[in-house]
């Protein structure tokens, strides 16, 4: 990548609110003095003046049980809810506190998050957010609130959030303050609705496809069971009530880990560690057929040479395939080189 020198006059400088001393950050205000798009036949407006940030405390109610949600990945795939901490009023995260109506905007704070925007729709009013998330509405009667939503669930938005503005070491992250900075193309009412049916569409066919896509695993499976005569045990990972169950204290003995994990002795008191259920072919361990791969970390900030970069979201769930990378010569955080395993 490089070294890339370039200067800035104290006027720039004295335009942050902080006064920081980060390139990256004036190198953007030099370039391109906070457009989100360099070259455009509308006039330009500062998002400050339609979004304005809301921070209302969620009312808890005693004895109830809500959907908390953070900043963790493990939460969303594909710009979408797919899982939440069970919360209550006496049992929740001190973080976790705040509540988003019909119509907000909502937006982690952090650099490199696994989610964009999402638009908080009726089935979402009910979810508790992290104070990692920013929460906004549309103030504007000149802009259409899912348009609005498109631009900040935007790869270029989100590349500008990460690259520019973040800013901290270890968990980084950006000030709503300079978000609201960022300069957008005041378009036509009529070519942002036109905008906003085109995307819908296109998210509709995405989901169908999708949805039309089977389960690898299950197809996998299903070779198992009907080619080779046996089935994967799965009635202890489909339980979900509770049950109880006995084991003598000797079994434990001849554990590796003498660790008081129920469902670890469930495991191998029930199947005696077999995954598949079959008699008619002789079995092996798995370690006498796999060793355990030392992989290479690389350490965050610049790197040697270009490598691509894979994260969990660039992997399609049910298939189990790379679906998209990207070339890299600077992380921000740790990573795993993977080489032969």
């Amino acid at each position: 990548m490089g070294l890339t020198i370039f200067s800035s006059g104290l006027s720039k400088i004295s335009k942050d609110f902080d006064l920081r001393m980060d390139s990256k950050f004036f190198q953007k205000i030099e370039e391109s003095d906070f457009l989100l798009i360099k070259k455009t036949k509308h006039n330009i407006i500062e998002l400050r003046h339609t979004l304005i940030p809301v921070f209302e405390d969620f009312q808890f109610e005693e004895g109830k049980k809500y959907k908390g949600l953070l900043t963790d990945a493990e939460y969303f795939e594909d710009g979408e809810i797919i899982d939440f901490l069970e919360v209550t009023k006496d049992n929740h995260p001190l973080r976790v506190r705040y509540s988003a109506k019909e119509g907000n905007i909502v937006i982690s704070s952090l650099k490199g998050a696994k989610v964009n925007a999402i638009l908080v729709t009726p089935d979402k009013e009910d979810y508790v957010w992290s104070n990692g998330f920013y929460i906004f509405y549309n103030k504007s009667d000149y802009f259409e609130t899912k348009y609005i939503y498109y631009i900040l669930k935007s790869d270029l938005l989100r590349q500008i959030l990460d690259e520019n503005l973040s800013r901290g070491i270890g968990i980084s992250s950006y000030y709503d303050r300079d978000l609201l900075r960022i300069k957008v193309p005041l378009v036509p009412r009529n070519k942002q609705i036109e905008t906003i049916k085109k995307i819908e569409k296109i998210e509709y066919d995405i989901k169908e496809i999708r949805n039309s896509i089977p389960n690898v695993q299950e197809l996998i499976e299903d070779v198992f069971e009907k080619n080779l005569k046996y089935s994967p045990m799965t009635e202890l990972t489909k339980k979900r009530k509770t049950e109880i169950f006995s084991t003598n204290l000797k079994d434990i003995g001849k554990r590796l880990n003498l660790r008081s994990d129920p469902k670890y002795f469930l495991f191998w008191d029930k199947t005696k560690g077999k995954l598949f259920k079959s008699n008619k072919i002789s079995e092996v361990k798995l370690r006498n057929v796999m060793i355990l791969y030392k992989p290479t970390i690389l350490k965050k900030g610049e790197l040697e040479k270009k490598y691509l970069l894979i994260d969990k979201e660039d992997i399609e769930p049910k298939m189990g395939i790379i679906i998209n990378e990207n070339e890299v010569t600077n992380i921000g955080s740790d990573k795993i080189v993977f080489g032969k395993c």
